[in-house]
């Protein structure tokens, strides 16, 4: 097609120097190709954007244009139906209920949630004062902390606890070996991604830790469902009331609205709060 890009390798396209680091890699690329270039994850195309406007292009006026994603190929079994790795149709459903979720009406109503585990942040900021540390670690636990009590309505306590079940469970889904076979048999051979999927052979994530989340919202769901709802205002109750009422096909470029209203069913909306 004519787009410029790093020279692939036989199977393994550009993934060598990726394992090295995503956005170095990106910068150096960008400063030699251009604010756009092509690459291989494995033998899997892909275009890079590095110009912002035309970022903004692709992904706010024409976005219900770009549907497809090439992570499936390296999805778990439990992510395929989310926003973020679905394509087509599953995509266009998911982005109909998700968005009027994240209106600023909505989101205001988690800022007392976010403000009480902003506190923390500062005793633990506080308790650190005057003494060299490893920021990471510690504003990692604080975005957890937030998406334990936003996303699951539940209270952990990451900051605070480095034992927390919440955290141990999420800093093994979040830190992915891409040299493990899971990854690479994924990345050599996408065409088995389904097989392996099926089966639960070589999953990126363990399973253990994706049962894990899938049991908190699948509880509470049930929960909720059954009590009436909680009164919290957390992103799995609006995805609850957004799958009750169906979602908005405008966001998708539909402007005559949604046509017909399809719940959503358990599994999609497990995945899309998880």
């Amino acid at each position: 097609m004519g787009i410029k890009g790093p020279f692939p390798l036989p199977l393994l396209g550009n993934f060598l120097t990726l394992g090295k680091g995503m956005i170095p890699s990106y910068d150096k690329w960008s400063k030699k190709y251009g604010k756009y270039f092509g690459i291989y994850f494995g033998r899997q195309s892909a275009l890079v954007i590095t110009d912002a406007d035309m970022a903004r292009q692709i992904l706010i006026k024409d976005f219900p244009s770009f549907q497809s994603r090439i992570l499936p190929s390296f999805s778990s079994p439990y992510l395929a139906d989310t926003i973020i790795e679905s394509t087509g149709e599953v995509w266009k459903r998911g982005r109909s209920y998700m968005s009027p979720t994240f209106s600023g009406s909505k989101m205001k109503q988690m800022v007392p949630a976010m403000n009480s585990k902003c506190d923390i942040l500062m005793e633990v900021l506080k308790n650190k004062e005057g003494k060299s540390f490893d920021s990471k670690p510690v504003f990692g636990a604080y975005v957890l902390d937030i998406v334990a009590c936003c996303a699951y309505g539940l209270e952990s306590d990451c900051q605070r606890n480095p034992d927390d079940t919440f955290l141990n469970h999420a800093k093994t889904i979040l830190e992915v070996d891409m040299k493990s076979p899971a990854f690479i048999s994924r990345l050599l051979f996408p065409f088995l991604t389904p097989l392996l999927n099926k089966f639960r052979v070589f999953d990126i994530t363990p399973k253990k830790d994706l049962d894990f989340f899938a049991d908190i919202v699948r509880t509470a769901i049930e929960l909720r469902t059954e009590s009436g709802g909680t009164g919290k205002k957390d992103f799995l109750q609006l995805m609850m009331d957004a799958a009750e009422t169906g979602g908005d096909d405008s966001v998708n470029g539909d402007k005559d609205g949604p046509k017909k209203k399809i719940p959503l069913t358990e599994r999609e909306l497990i995945g899309q709060v998880r």
